[in-house]
This record gives C-alpha cells, structure tokens and sequence, in this order.
C-alpha cells in the first residue's frame, strides 16, 4: 500500500526542481527566459527552481512547453531523481544512526 507523506513531496520537489534546471541549462535558458517565456510569475518560477514550492501539473506543462522538453521523458527523469534522493536521505540517517550506537557502545 501506498502512504504519501511530506518527506516524498519534498523529494519530488527537489528532484523537479534539479530536472528543470538541467533542462533549462541544456537549453540555454535561465529563469529570466521562463518568467519571459511563460507568463508565470518572478517568484513562482525561482521557488519552483529553488525547490521552495511544489510545482503544479499545469505550471510544469507550460515550462515544459517553454524549455522545450518532453513533460513524459522529464517525468520518469524526476522520479528517478527522486528514489535517488530518498535513498541518499536513508543511507545519510542510517549512518547517522550508526554512528550515535558506535559512540554510545
């Protein structure tokens, strides 16, 4: 069973956030050219890109749209990213933990 908690949004924040960002310096563009490009707002776009806000479907089309690049292949690029990310918080707590039972021991 699936259980979403804020940890998997905050995930997905940041692998979207590092995804559009790679895109859009593959592209030659920066967050000035989406503001420009997209319509949306100064601050919406640096706190998407900033991983400071969680990106709607809608606003993730129109960047998509304005990079360009392909929302589908973006989107298994964001999820992949962001097991990648999860796995690296785990493995940070886990040592983490590790090492408070060493130190006590």
């Amino acid at each position: 069973m699936f259980i979403f908690d804020h940890d998997l949004a905050s995930y997905l924040d940041r692998a979207i956030a590092a995804e559009l960002t790679a895109e859009l310096t593959d592209a030659g563009l920066n967050a000035v050219d989406l503001v420009k490009t997209t319509g949306l707002k100064k601050d919406t776009v640096y706190r998407i890109l900033n991983s400071r806000r969680s990106c709607t479907m809608v606003e993730f089309m129109t960047i998509c749209s304005a990079i360009p690049a392909d929302p589908y292949e973006l989107i298994e690029a964001v999820v992949v990213r962001a097991r990648r990310i999860r796995r690296a918080v785990i493995e940070r707590a886990h040592d983490i933990d590790q090492g408070i039972v060493e130190h006590l021991g």
